[in-house]
């Protein structure tokens, strides 16, 4: 958690931009909300049921985030798809959508609430 999903059509993105899209959906989330690497998980659905030439992000993000981290996630992700992919802004969708903290595990914890990720890990990391 969090667990960013990216929908895209089969062999749409080479591996090079899945990657550079990759990083920069962990660097902003760090950047912006102070949670850890570790956290944050993306991955690629490829289908040919995504419309061709569009890129969608389903973000998960713990519950508790203000309107001006979630705004600046999804403004900063999709300046990241427009520079590592060849689409125009109108074809990238992204949404997020908040959990629970409580509701979700990470290596085999409870997850923590948002800015209690230091003592989490001084209890859980090993």
């Amino acid at each position: 958690m969090p667990l960013y999903r990216v929908f895209t059509q089969k062999d749409s993105l080479d591996q090079a931009t899945k990657a550079s899209v990759a990083k920069s959906i962990t660097d902003t989330h760090c950047g912006l909300t102070g949670a850890p690497k570790e956290f944050v998980h993306v991955f690629y659905i490829e289908s040919n049921d995504v419309t061709e030439g569009t890129v969608e992000v389903l973000g998960a993000i713990r519950d508790g985030r203000s309107d001006e981290v979630k705004n600046g996630i999804i403004g900063r992700i999709e300046d990241a798809i427009l520079s590592a992919a060849d689409i125009t802004r109108d074809k990238i969708k992204v949404s997020l959508m908040g959990v629970v903290a409580k509701w979700v595990m990470e290596a085999g914890a409870i997850m923590p609430e948002p800015g209690e990720e230091a003592d989490w890990f001084a209890k859980h990391h090993r």
